[in-house]
């Protein structure tokens, strides 16, 4: 029995243009009404999921910024917060990279440099409570996540430079085609979701996960229920053990419905 849903946003249970499925509302009355926990894990931070959710932003529970921050019940159950020396040391090192920008993610807000509009609004899809700052030095806040934002792609541009100063010490995840987050070491969504398993005394074989990129694999291990989106990276498809329909055609409502509402059996 399904006990536990956790499901990215972008790419997953968003469509492409940033809307819930038809009928999400509906289908999260149902699992509340059965006892299923439903967790948004995703790169965004909190003030930004729960506007996702409005008017029902308190019937789902977050795994923010890549699992740097959990919410529980409207309550922070846990923050993992980054070294200060380590965030300055990324911002210098991207200050030589060309075509990157940053987004610090703290306590009481997100925080980025003055740029390009193109950069500006590709920021704002994800972060409302931005403050554009001169001097990233002069930040009065506790980071727990930089969101990094590479036009020439992350993974072949930023994250070998960032991997050759910091080795394996850093979580770094590529997020997206010109995204990439970096976090404190061991904070990913996979042990955000363990938390909640732990808390709610909720096993693997009881939790279905969804995700389409590679920041979302670590959610597979603790789910015996993991589905790779059809639309997602092609990578990431052999990491878990079902697939989902794209996210275009609403393929987390159809599995939630299909598995966790009607009780229909998976089979590999």
């Amino acid at each position: 029995m399904i006990k536990l849903i956790a499901t990215d946003m972008d790419g997953t249970l968003l469509n492409e243009k940033s809307q819930l499925p038809e009928n999400f509302f509906e289908v999260l009355s149902l699992l509340r009404d059965k006892g299923i926990h439903f967790l948004a894990a995703s790169g965004r931070s909190y003030v930004t999921l729960r506007e996702n959710f409005l008017p029902h932003a308190d019937w789902v529970d977050y795994i923010c910024d890549n699992g740097a921050c959990l919410v529980a019940g409207e309550e922070i159950v846990q923050r993992r917060l980054m070294a200060p020396a380590d965030v300055q040391k990324i911002v210098q090192i991207c200050a030589g990279l060309p075509g990157v920008r940053l987004v610090l993610c703290g306590v009481h807000g997100s925080y980025h440099a003055a740029s390009e509009p193109d950069y500006h609004s590709e920021i704002a899809k994800y972060y409302v409570n931005q403050q554009i700052i001169e001097d990233f030095a002069r930040i009065d806040d506790d980071i727990y996540k930089i969101a990094l934002l590479d036009l020439h792609g992350p993974a072949e541009h930023a994250l070998p430079a960032l991997q050759a100063a910091f080795g394996d010490r850093l979580t770094m995840l590529v997020s997206g085609s010109i995204w990439m987050d970096i976090m404190d070491t061991g904070v990913d969504k996979g042990t955000g979701l363990r938390f909640f398993q732990q808390k709610w005394g909720i096993t693997p074989a009881e939790t279905m996960a969804f995700g389409d990129y590679f920041n979302d694999v670590a959610m597979f291990q603790y789910a015996d229920y993991s589905f790779a989106m059809e639309n997602g990276h092609p990578d990431i498809r052999p990491m878990a053990r079902y697939l989902a329909a794209s996210n275009r055609e609403g393929g987390v409502i159809q599995a939630i419905r299909k598995f966790a509402l009607n009780g229909e059996g998976l089979t590999r």
